[in-house]
C-alpha cells in the first residue's frame, strides 16, 4: 500500500484470506481466475510493503528491483487477467463477443507496455508519505494510453453478465476518477491499493449460491 509497510503487509493478510476463501468456494474452472483475483492483489500489496522497507534501509538496488515486479502487475498483469477472467466467466451471447475484442486490444496494449517497461528503467522513491514511480511507468498517464487501459480492466468487467463483476468494474472505475482527483501524483500506487480493496467484493460473487446452499439444506 502507498502509506506505509505494515499497512500493505496488512492488507496483503487480508486479501489473501480473502482470497483463500474465493478459491474455496469456487465451484467451476470458469469461477477459478475471478476467486484468484484477491490473491493475486495480495502478492501486488505484499510487494509494495517490501518496498517501503528496502527504502527504509537505503536500499535502492531492492527497492528498485521490486518496482519493477510491482510495475509487471500494473502493466501487464491486470490489462491481460481481466479480461481473460471475465471471458472465462462469462456465458456464449453478445456481451461475450464484446468481451473478446475487449482482450484481443488488451494484448495489443500490454505489448506495448512490455515494451516501455524493458526499454526505461522503473524507480521509486517516497514523495509526501507516498510511494512515487517514475520511468515507464509514465507511459500509462498518457490520455489516450489510460483510456485503452481503463477499457481492458474496468470495461470489460463491466460488460460481464454478471451483476457483482459489473459492480466490481464500476467501483474500480470511481475509485479511479477519486485517485486522479485527490493523489494525482500517485495514481498508479494509490489506484491499485483502492482496486485491490476493492477486491473484497468479489467475494460476494461466491458466497451467496453458498448461502443460498445452506439455506435450503
Amino acid at each position: 500500500m502507498c502509506f506505509s509497510a505494515s499497512a500493505s503487509f496488512g492488507t496483503a493478510a487480508l486479501l489473501f484470506a480473502t482470497g483463500g476463501m474465493t478459491t474455496a468456494l469456487a465451484q467451476t474452472d470458469q469461477e477459478r481466475p475471478f476467486a484468484a483475483i484477491p490473491l493475486l492483489f495480495g502478492i501486488q500489496q505484499l510487494i509494495e510493503g517490501l518496498i517501503w522497507m528496502g527504502l527504509g534501509r537505503g536500499d535502492t538496488q531492492m527497492a528498485g528491483s521490486l518496482a519493477f515486479l510491482y510495475s509487471l502487475f500494473s502493466h501487464l498483469v491486470w490489462p491481460v487477467y481481466m479480461p481473460w477472467a471475465t471471458l472465462r466467466a462469462e456465458p456464449l451471447g453478445r456481451r461475450r463477443s464484446l468481451i473478446v475484442m475487449a482482450r484481443a486490444a488488451s494484448l495489443a496494449l500490454t505489448a506495448y507496455l512490455a515494451f516501455s517497461l524493458w526499454s526505461e528503467p522503473i524507480t521509486v522513491q517516497v514523495c509526501a508519505g507516498h510511494l512515487a514511480y517514475a520511468g515507464a511507468r509514465q507511459d500509462v498517464f498518457g490520455p489516450w494510453l489510460m483510456l485503452a487501459y481503463v477499457a481492458a480492466t474496468c470495461g470489460s468487467l463491466m460488460l460481464s453478465s454478471h451483476q457483482v463483476l459489473r459492480a466490481f468494474g464500476v467501483a474500480v472505475l470511481v475509485s479511479l476518477g477519486l485517485t486522479v482527483a485527490i493523489y494525482e501524483q500517485w495514481v498508479i500506487s494509490i489506484w491499485c491499493f483502492f482496486a485491490a480493496l476493492l477486491s473484497f467484493i468479489l467475494l460476494f460473487h461466491f458466497i451467496q449460491p453458498a448461502w443460498r446452499s445452506m439455506r435450503t439444506a
